[in-house]
């Protein structure tokens, strides 16, 4: 998953920035305006990665990496959208969108004739999805005309929380999945992760050129959903379809070769013995083909967001379903097995580079169901490799399991736009049903799925690597770092004076 020069469709002899769309000169190698990287050149250097963390810039605007090791584990999001000529076709998906600086961070999309948008914002009422939605489509007009803006519809208390995209080629598919929301503050200033991979047309004879067989059907089953979910949600006018891209368009390349096993949630109401699987659902499915023997390794929950509908009465006592069902019934096998949660301290907050104010969402800790998870709490301690994250706030969810006597290898892992809760994964009913809220997306990576031949997944990159390391860059150290009292009381208010001021990356007006 190495990236290519930066060189956008329509610019032969200049390279675009990814962050601020400033022209730079061929031999470029950082932005002369912002100084982000502009070939992503150094993951070229080191072993092949799973997914990447995106790159960071500090409250100067300044591009933030340690050292070589952490560079080779970065990329700008941005510049993923530019790195091949002959863009075609493009299928955004995101909760929040910045239409004041969309364009002007994917210039790539500015004069496309087919693009379509895919969005949660202001998903309260449809009524609500339906104005929000309009006001989004003739913002985005303004620069491109031919834009289409879709709110895909959730259950109750859901949302369409996706991040990714769908780029065609002429002869290719890039295929996005990533965690930040189209905003300043999560592309630049906080940490997320992003995995791409590009996929041929199919050969001629129909002979898949890899393995994989469970990429590409869960590929067009999520987009079937939405599809038609949108198509519902417009009162099954089918006129309205008109404006839908052509999701049998996905047929027609060759996902065999992807290193990575989507991971969906669509809103409904499903059956756990049914051949499509969501939610928990999919993600249990997939580990429980792995050695018996790894099922009772750590298992990590990192998230940013915990659900308030997590505790339940189940047999006249208190469950909390992140640890009693999400836990313990989908990702291990031992029910003795270490489970941590990291979410990030008050500290944690405090020294990051947006500051206070984007982490009053920690009021979730107020949440009674929080108590049952208070001795699992882990800090957002940055790994040796990626000192850098110590500054960047996560927006990136992340769940996986490590071997404890050597925590850079891991077992599985899976980055993922799901927080911890019930409508991102889904709850079972009492009939032994799985609902699920919100539309969410993310990639499992698993040794068997990485590639032919003997696989290693570890956490970190090394100088001394082996043929067959497979480099997932887990950001926290490993063993999780537990809460002390010095981070923070889970149940302490944020200081009043801290909350205030947050200087977020602007993004400067393209030359």
């Amino acid at each position: 998953m190495c990236g290519s020069s930066l060189v956008p469709p329509e610019v032969d002899t200049d390279l675009v920035c990814g962050r601020c769309a400033r022209r730079n000169p061929e031999a470029a190698t950082a932005c002369i305006s912002c100084g982000s990287n502009l070939r992503n050149e150094d993951r070229t250097k080191w072993p092949v990665h799973g997914f990447l963390l995106n790159e960071i810039h500090d409250r100067e605007g300044q591009r933030v990496a340690k050292g070589p090791l952490e560079r080779a584990s970065t990329a700008s999001i941005p510049a993923l959208t530019m790195e091949l000529q002959g863009l075609q076709e493009a299928w955004v998906l995101s909760m929040d969108i910045d239409p004041a600086i969309f364009f002007r961070v994917f210039p790539a999309f500015r004069e496309l004739r087919k693009l379509y948008v895919f969005h949660g914002m202001d998903g309260g009422s449809p009524f609500r999805r339906n104005e929000a939605n309009r006001a989004l489509e003739q913002t985005l007009r303004q620069v491109n005309s031919h834009v289409r803006c879709f709110h895909p519809p959730p259950k109750p208390y859901g949302k369409h929380h996706s991040k990714g995209f769908v780029l065609f080629y002429k002869d290719k598919l890039r295929v996005i999945v990533h965690t930040a929301n189209l905003v300043p503050f999560d592309l630049f200033n906080k940490t997320d992760a992003v995995y791409y991979e590009d996929f041929e047309l199919m050969r001629e004879d129909g002979v898949p050129r890899g393995s994989n067989r469970v990429f590409g059907p869960s590929l067009l089953k999520y987009f079937r959903a939405q599809m038609d979910a949108i198509v519902e949600g417009m009162r099954g006018e089918r006129r309205f379809a008109d404006r839908l891209p052509e999701v049998a368009s996905l047929w027609k390349y060759d996902f065999s070769t992807a290193h990575a096993a989507l991971i969906a949630s669509v809103p409904g109401t499903f059956s756990a013995a049914g051949a499509t699987r969501w939610g928990q659902l999919a993600l249990a499915a997939h580990l429980e083909t792995l050695p018996a023997e790894e099922r009772d390794w750590p298992v990590v929950c990192q998230f940013t967001s915990f659900g308030s509908q997590n505790m339940t009465k189940k047999h006249g006592s208190q469950a909390c379903w992140a640890l009693d069902e999400f836990a313990r019934r989908a990702l291990i096998r031992n029910q003795n097995a270490d489970v941590h949660f990291v979410f990030p301290s008050n500290l944690d907050c405090r020294r990051s580079i947006v500051g206070y104010a984007h982490g009053l969402f920690f009021a979730d800790k107020q949440a009674p169901s929080f108590a049952r998870i208070r001795p699992r709490l882990c800090s957002w301690t940055a790994a040796e490799a990626y000192p850098s994250r110590n500054l960047a706030f996560p927006h990136m969810k992340s769940y996986f399991a490590y071997d404890p006597s050597d925590p850079r290898r891991l077992s599985w892992a899976c980055i993922t736009s799901a927080n911890l809760s019930k409508a991102a994964w889904g709850n079972f009913t009492q009939k032994g049903d799985l609902s699920i809220r919100s539309w969410e997306l993310g990639v499992l990576f698993t040794p068997a799925l990485c590639g032919s031949g003997p696989r290693r997944l570890v956490a970190s990159p090394a100088r001394s690597v082996g043929a067959e390391d497979f480099v997932l860059p887990i950001p926290i150290r490993l063993p999780p770092v537990p809460y002390t009292a010095s981070m923070d009381d889970p149940s302490s208010e944020l200081p009043p004076n801290e909350l205030t001021h947050v200087i977020c990356v602007p993004v400067p007006p393209s030359s």
